[in-house]
């Protein structure tokens, strides 16, 4: 992998709240932890399962792709894809 070209696309999530830089790099093996009203989250990627998982409160829901993460998974309610504009993203591991 070109390193330069990983660290445009995190800067990409990190400076423009990217949604296509976040589920590039979630596929590329990257943890992504954030907040939104109160709510923390936690996703991670599992090579050897092959699926991707939402954390909340202790409770793991797992997807096959990130896309299908984003789109399915029930965050405080909503879809993170509904919900991405107001995720704060907090660390990324």
């Amino acid at each position: 992998m070109n390193i330069a070209l990983h660290d445009h696309i995190q800067k990409e999530l990190l400076t423009h709240h990217s949604l296509a830089a976040a589920l590039w790099l979630i596929d590329a093996g990257r943890e992504l932890e954030f907040a939104c009203d109160g709510h923390t989250g936690f996703i991670s990627a599992s090579g050897s399962s092959h699926t991707v998982s939402l954390w909340q409160d202790d409770v793991e829901q797992a997807f096959d792709s990130a896309e299908a993460l984003f789109a399915d998974a029930d965050f405080a309610g909503s879809s993170l894809l509904a919900l991405w504009e107001y995720l704060e993203i907090i660390t990324l591991f």
